[in-house]
């Protein structure tokens, strides 16, 4: 019968130090595992982004209508709203710059993608349409980036006038720069 250089089975010593090793090892690798994953999961899906007011509502983009309109859903399987931008004015379908500044507002806020929503004082316009302040989900505000680079007008909106002094210095900026509807010609698309 050959023999094996080793024994089948462990000195009663060796396992005793074994076992002590694995009840002193698990406690440490529970903690190690569970740090990351604490540090994934402190902030909640549905966070805001930082900077935000406190106030804003989560919805999900449903549809661009136009540069300075857009369709959202304010609850998972709610219907569908649309949404008026308090601040902007961008040109209508037709005009100089439509097809731009609607690209614009289409490449901030991808549908089906999170959009931030803040109420003023008046709730709806003349057509029906809910009126907010929009931000994207990175915190950028649409309303204030369509004027800041061109795509639309400071245009205050009855008593909503929240944000007009912002909208009309980035207004100011864009128009003394010569952006897009400043710029006294048409774009490409019109």
């Amino acid at each position: 019968m050959h023999r094996l250089p080793y024994p089948i089975t462990r000195p009663v010593s060796e396992r005793s130090s074994v076992r002590r090793l694995l009840r002193l090892s698990l406690p440490a690798c529970a903690v190690l595992t569970a740090v990351p994953l604490t540090v994934l999961t402190a902030a909640p899906a549905s966070a805001a982004p930082s900077g935000l007011p406190k106030a804003v509502r989560k919805a999900t983009v449903v549809r661009i209508v136009d540069g300075d309109t857009i369709e959202v859903r304010l609850r998972k399987d709610g219907p569908v709203v649309r949404v008026r931008f308090l601040g902007p004015d961008t040109p209508e379908r037709g005009r100089c710059w439509f097809e731009a500044a609607t690209e614009r507002t289409r490449r901030l806020l991808p549908v089906g993608k999170a959009v931030y929503l803040l109420r003023d004082e008046d709730v709806k316009d003349h057509y029906g349409r809910r009126l907010f302040y929009v931000w994207n989900r990175e915190g950028v505000s649409v309303s204030r980036n369509l004027i800041r680079h061109g795509f639309a007008k400071a245009l205050l909106y009855r008593s909503n006038d929240r944000y007009i002094r912002v909208m009309r210095t980035e207004q100011a900026k864009a128009r003394d720069k010569g952006l897009r509807i400043w710029s006294g010609r048409c774009d490409a698309f019109s």
